[in-house]
C-alpha cells in the first residue's frame, strides 16, 4: 500500500486567513509473478544508461565545438 500525502496553504478570500488543505491518496500497487519488480528495474537502468550516453554526447559535441572555433589562431599554431 502507497500513500501520497499533498498539503498546500493559501488564503480563500482575498486579503483572508491562510487555511491548510490536505489530501491523501492510497494506492495499492499489484506486482504480478515473482520477477514483476524486474521490469520496472530495467526500464530505470535504460532511462540512466540513455541520460549518461545524452550527458556524454553533449559534452563531446560541445568539446569538438570549442575545437573548431578558433581556426585562425589553429593555423599560427602549425606554422
Amino acid at each position: 500500500m502507497y500513500r501520497c500525502v499533498a498539503s498546500n496553504q493559501f488564503p480563500i478570500y482575498v486579503d483572508g486567513p491562510e487555511q491548510e488543505f490536505e489530501v491523501k491518496v492510497d494506492r495499492e500497487l499489484k506486482i504480478s509473478g515473482d520477477y514483476g519488480w524486474l521490469l520496472p528495474l530495467i526500464i530505470i537502468l535504460i532511462i540512466l544508461l540513455l541520460l549518461f550516453i545524452i550527458i556524454y554526447s553533449c559534452h563531446a559535441w560541445k568539446r569538438y565545438k570549442a575545437d573548431h572555433y578558433h581556426v585562425a589562431e589553429r593555423e599560427r599554431n602549425y606554422r
